[in-house]
């Protein structure tokens, strides 16, 4: 599931500024779908940058 990957602190940032522009763009919106879209999408990039800064990158295979 997780294979283990340096990340560069520039890689780290552009991760994180994904999340912010996905936050941001939620927050100014007044439809609720596209408040709830890039909220989920946020959430997922900021696990994602979790396991970026904890060397681990996600690996997918297959599904059972």
């Amino acid at each position: 599931m997780f294979d283990k990957f340096t990340y560069t602190n520039k890689q780290i940032e552009k991760y994180l500024r994904s999340v912010k522009r996905d936050l941001d763009i939620a927050s100014k919106s007044s439809f609720s779908e596209v408040q709830f879209r890039f909220a989920y999408d946020a959430i997922i990039k900021m696990a994602i940058s979790v396991c970026a800064v904890n060397n681990l990158k996600i690996k997918l295979g297959k599904m059972i």
